[in-house]
């Protein structure tokens, strides 16, 4: 089995701001996986949702976030 590595990401819609972890093969970028044509959805764990105000809204140890909602997304690498 391949080894993962979580990285730690934000993800920004329309509507809110959601980090968490995201599970990413070893030498794969968070870039990477939002441009697999195969995937629909980002599964986060460790997960806090805030609205725009910065007020968390709810956290989850899982999400599934559909990639046509985000419109920004970085890594914790990302400068």
């Amino acid at each position: 089995m391949p080894h993962t590595k979580k990285v730690k990401v934000t993800l920004f819609t329309v509507n809110a701001k959601i980090e968490g972890y995201l599970p990413l093969g070893e030498g794969l970028l968070l870039s990477n996986y939002l441009n697999k044509a195969t995937t629909h959805f980002i599964t986060l764990t460790k997960v806090s949702v805030y609205n725009w105000e910065g007020r968390v809204q709810f956290d989850a140890p899982f999400l599934c976030v559909n990639k046509e909602s985000i419109i920004f997304a970085k890594s914790e690498g990302d400068k």
